[in-house]
Parts: C-alpha cells; structure tokens; sequence
C-alpha cells in the first residue's frame, strides 16, 4: 500500500488593503442661525394654516415683540385679529405697518378692511384709495 504523504494545507494569506492617505473632507458650513423672530413667525404660519387662530395669534405676537419693525408680521396680526373680531386690536396693527411702510398697497388694504370692519366708512375710503394710488391694480383695495 502506498502512504500517501500528508500535506499541511496551504495556509490562506489575506492581502492586506493597501493604506489610503487620508483625504479630508470638506463639508458645507452649516446653515446660519434662524432667528428667534422667524422662527416665531413660521410657527404663526403653521399654526394658521392648521386652524389654530390663536396659537397663530400668540407666536405672530412673540414675533412681533422680538422684532416690532417687521411689517408682515404686523400684517398677519391684523388679519388674524380681523376673523378673531377684535377690530380695534387689528386697527392698531394695521396703523403700525403702514407707518413703517407707507408705499405698500397690501398694508394700506388691510387698514381699509379694519376701518370696514367697524364701520368707519370714510377712513376705510381714505385707506382704500391710498392703496389703489400705490398699486391700481390691487384688487382687495378695488373691491374695498
């Protein structure tokens, strides 16, 4: 009978990766900071649009404390105190943005549409013709 010689098996060798210099990668910078205002006011837009007018209501108000010169916060503010019934609040926010911006039609419509609302007919005129003189194509302030 023939021995059959054993053999050690073979031992497996793994290739090793070759080492890759290490590349740095550059990444975006990151986004810059959203104030708290705007963050305030998207809040107020989101909470609108859910239905929550006085969720709305009160993250447009924090908005508007962080930052009193921004006039479509003003704005919104009048148009939510307008379905919310208090006239007189949203008469005083509509004052406020047409002095901040007087050439601004939408400002002058929303002034004209609070005046409507509480019956003062010959202010709303006065505002809703401010508006047309802005913007003659402005419809809200045409049909006011």
């Amino acid at each position: 009978m023939a021995t059959k010689k054993k053999t050690a098996p073979k031992k497996r060798t793994q290739k090793k990766p070759a080492v890759k210099a290490k590349v740095a990668r550059r990444l975006p910078p990151p986004p810059p900071p959203v104030p708290q205002d705007q963050a305030s006011f998207e809040k107020a837009k989101v909470a609108l649009a859910a239905g929550a007018l006085g969720e709305a209501t009160y993250w447009a108000e924090r908005s508007m404390h962080l930052n009193p010169r921004r006039t479509d916060v003003l704005a919104f503010l009048t148009g939510c105190w307008i379905q919310r019934g208090d006239q007189a609040r949203a008469l005083d926010y509509a004052r406020q943005a047409t002095e901040l911006e007087p050439a601004n039609p939408v400002w002058w419509g929303r002034l004209g549409l609070a005046h409507l609302q509480l019956r003062q007919f010959p202010e709303a005129k006065t505002a809703y013709l401010r508006a047309i003189a802005a913007d003659p194509d402005f419809a809200e302030a045409c049909y006011g």
